[in-house]
Formats: structure tokens, sequence, C-alpha cells
């Protein structure tokens, strides 16, 4: 379906919307990464290049070789299948959420969510630039060479950038709080969307290990005795990117920290519910994954503090 028949109830132009608040958005990242402290430092090393050159944001179909987007003389162009699907998990979601509360939609207010939901999406896209993974050739080539697990670990990894450049330019203020609460924004726009969207096969677990990093991401960030954020520990920081490596039978886990430097975090294994969370991802059940991913990940840390 294209983008443009996606939610034909609202009176509005949502492709160009879309696009446009794509593009304020790479030139808000490019303003972003050029200020000072950490956070525009390590952005600037990971998205810089890329957002920068952007003019303009183009959603269309593209050639299977293409890959997911193009950049080419300061045009991004974005595959429209993988957004449509997107968008549409999206008002999916939403609608059956507003039903199981026997409350009517406000239709109008769904082309702002739809809106950021693309951006995160585009920021993850964008930042396999830098990653050296902008060709889809050079993604074909390293599956066949090292396996489809490494394309995991790069995966979770820009799913976290891509977060962390969303709440840059989001986040209602710049203290650390709300910069920690819209990373959370975002990482849920992963674990409730874009998984409904691709949806995780039994026979994947290099997928599925994608899909616990994010959620374990997620799960550091969820206060469940409030709706503000954790106790943060400076030497293991609530944005700090993690990956998963998963057994070949899906009950054992280890845990991993992507940056500076790979550090392994911990394990956990079937007494923890490392299978029900398998099983709970690939039924779509993103809901419950995010709750058991939340106990697992705090027994991890317990155990490694």
């Amino acid at each position: 379906m294209p983008v443009s028949e996606t939610f034909p109830d609202v009176q509005i132009d949502l492709l160009g919307r879309l696009e446009d608040g794509a593009a304020k958005a790479c030139a808000k990242l490019t303003s972003y990464t050029c200020g000072d402290g950490a956070h525009a430092a390590e952005l600037n090393g990971k998205f810089y290049d890329a957002v920068a050159s952007v003019g303009s944001v183009t959603i269309k179909s593209l050639a299977a070789s293409a890959g997911a987007f193009m950049l080419n003389g300061g045009v991004l162009a974005i595959d429209e299948e993988p957004v449509s699907r997107i968008l549409s998990a999206v008002v999916e979601v939403v609608r059956r959420e507003f039903d199981e509360r026997g409350e009517v939609l406000d239709v109008s207010e769904l082309p702002a969510l739809l809106e950021r939901v693309f951006v995160t999406y585009l920021f993850h896209e964008i930042r396999h630039t830098s990653q050296g993974l902008s060709l889809h050739g050079n993604v074909k080539e390293l599956k066949s060479i090292a396996g489809p697990s490494v394309m995991a670990e790069y995966d979770a990894l820009a799913d976290r950038d891509a977060a962390l450049a969303f709440s840059a330019i989001y986040a209602e203020s710049d203290t650390r709080e709300s910069l920690l609460a819209t990373l959370r924004e975002a990482l849920f726009y992963s674990t409730q969307f874009f998984f409904r969207a691709f949806p995780v096969p039994e026979n994947r677990p290099d997928k599925i290990a994608r899909a616990m990093a994010v959620l374990f991401m997620a799960a550091r960030l969820v206060d469940e005795k409030s709706s503000g954020i954790p106790e943060e520990n400076s030497e293991f920081p609530l944005d700090s990117p993690l990956y998963v490596t998963l057994s070949a039978c899906r009950r054992k886990l280890a845990i991993h920290r992507g940056e500076p430097f790979k550090t392994l975090i911990g394990f956990a294994n079937d007494e923890e519910g490392v299978s029900a969370l398998s099983s709970h991802i690939c039924k779509g059940e993103m809901v419950a994954a995010l709750a058991l991913a939340t106990e697992i990940m705090k027994k991890v840390e317990f155990e490694t503090a």
C-alpha cells in the first residue's frame, strides 16, 4: 500500500508532511552535532557527514538492488515499501489500544506520531552510512562472510544510535532526564512498531537477538515505580548501546556493551526466561516481551554489580 493511502481518513498530505519533517529533522541533527558536549561529539562522528548533505527527503519505490535508501545529490530517497509497513503497524497498534479502552481515536493526532516514528526509522538507515553498510551489496557480502549475526549487531547499534539522535532533536530540554525520556520513546517505537511491521521469524536467532538487544536497552529506562527515569550508574550509563548473542537453542544469551569498547555485561538462561522472551518476540507480544526483558536485565545487572 502506498504511503499516501496508509491513512485515508485524515485530510492531509501525509507523504509531504513526512518528507518535510524528515528533512527538517536532518537539518536539526546537523546543527546539534556541531555543538558542544559528549552527545554532540558522538553523534557528529556517526551522523554528520550523511545528514549534513541532505537537502530534501523523498519517499518512493526503489529498486531491490538499491536497498532501503539512496543519498544522491542532496536528495535522500527512502524506499516506500518498508515505510508503508511501519506506518500501517503504528495505525493498527494505536487503533487497537483505543478500542480496548473503549475510547474514540482522534485521527487528526496521528500524523505527528507517524512523523516521529518515520524520523526514527530514517535515522536508523542513515546510521548505516557511517557503519560502511549504505550499499546493499556490502550488506549481502558481509552476511556471506560473517553470517547474519554480525548484521544483527550492526542493526542493534544503529537502533540505539537512531534513538540517541532522535532524543537530541526532540527532547523538551537539554537535561539528562529529558534526553533519556526521549531516548526511551524512540526505543519504544522500535519495540512496539518496527518489530510488528517486520515480524521476527522463529528460525532466525540473529533477528531475535537484535530484538532482545533493543528490548534490554528500553528495559533499562523503565522505572516501574514512576513515569520517570531510573537511577543511573555513571559507569554503565542508561544510554549505553547493547547487543546480544543468542545460543542456537535460544535458551542462553550474553549481553554486551558495544561502546566505548566491547564489554561483556552478563549472561541469562532459561531460568531467567530466555526461551519465554524469544517466544514473546516471535509471537509479536512486545508488551509482555518488554516486561520480561526488564526482569532479566535487573537480574543481570544485580549479579554483575
